[in-house]
């Protein structure tokens, strides 16, 4: 016990008799002044922004991949309407009115007509049937394009599970033009093959 007070009297008297040689604290003094004019003063970090950096860092990378989410869905609905486009299946109803077709697939517990002015007055209904889109039950309506005359079809079906991220898009997968859009909680997607117009 005794040797060590004396050892620590012993570091005392050896350290506090030890300075910088006067060149040296003059190089010290300058090599802080010169830190100081530059603006080069290194501060430590404090814990709060940190904290702040890693929480803006975990909502970029959220918001990225809820955005990449969306996108996936919204690919898989357009490849989805594209195989169903391409299937050509037949119509359970054969009808021009829209509240034909509606009462024929009085399943569907929301509104199939398209309230879009370029639907109704560019595109006659020909029939529907019933179809899923991402397992969620849907409309398969067949449309025929006033101008050209070709068949398209149009789907909608309520924005519901995974659907309901899915907003407007235009996409093109194997030549066939996909538009989907938004109606309240009804998502409606066309399909058509070569249309180069523009959109809805």
């Amino acid at each position: 016990m005794n040797s060590d007070r004396e050892l620590q009297r012993a570091l005392k008297s050896f350290y506090g008799a030890k300075s910088l040689p006067p060149v040296r604290v003059d190089h010290l003094i300058q090599a802080k002044t010169r830190a100081l004019r530059s603006g080069r003063r290194w501060q430590p970090i404090s814990l709060m922004t940190i904290t702040a950096l890693g929480t803006v860092c975990t909502v970029c990378l959220l918001f990225g991949l809820r955005h990449e989410q969306q996108r996936a869905t919204e690919r898989a609905v357009c490849a989805e309407v594209v195989m169903s486009y391409e299937k050509h299946s037949p119509m359970e109803v054969l009808s021009s009115r829209y509240s034909d077709v509606q009462v024929a697939l009085n399943g569907l517990d929301f509104s199939i007509m398209p309230v879009k002015a370029t639907i109704l007055k560019g595109y006659r209904l020909v029939g529907g049937s019933y179809c899923c889109i991402q397992g969620v039950p849907a409309a398969h309506l067949r449309v025929r394009n006033i101008h050209s005359g070709e068949e398209c079809t149009l789907y909608a079906v309520k924005a519901v599970g995974t659907l309901h991220d899915v907003n407007s898009t235009i996409d093109r997968l194997d030549g066939v033009r996909v538009e989907i859009w938004r109606q309240d909680n009804i998502l409606f997607a066309l399909a058509e093959r070569g249309s180069e117009r523009g959109a809805l």
